[in-house]
């Protein structure tokens, strides 16, 4: 046993051995959960948070997904209406230039019509007066 002992160094041999041994007994229980303190248990919490954090991106993803396709689909369904009005816009305005002396001819008899009833109520005037 003596043997030994001086083989290892002596005391000072041997308590650096048992420190040795409990520095690896003490990280070696690191790596053992035990309800929140350990290395093992933040890692398993930092992998339990990359897991939602990646839940919650794939799902803003999708979201982010349906709401450019809803865009697209808006913008189209936009540009479609507006085709629309633009062409019925055209068609009226082109019925105004086709129709441009018939609204100026009534415009004219609009006046005329006028300046007759002003004619009739002087002369309905002019009777009552009589």
């Amino acid at each position: 046993m003596q043997q030994i002992i001086v083989a290892l160094g002596g005391g000072a041999g041997i308590a650096a051995i048992l420190t040795a041994v409990l520095t690896v007994v003490k990280r070696t229980s690191e790596l053992q959960p035990n309800h929140g303190g350990s290395i093992k248990d933040k890692v398993n919490k930092t992998a339990d948070t990359v897991t939602q954090n990646s839940l919650q991106v794939k799902e803003l993803v999708s979201l982010f997904t349906q709401l450019n396709e809803r865009i697209g689909e808006d913008a189209h369904s936009t540009h479609e209406y507006r085709k629309m009005l633009t062409s019925q816009l055209d068609h009226v305005l082109n019925l105004v230039q086709e129709n441009r002396g018939d609204i100026k001819e009534l415009r004219g008899n609009d006046i005329n019509i006028f300046r007759r009833l002003e004619e009739l109520e002087k002369q309905l005037n002019q009777k009552k007066e009589s």
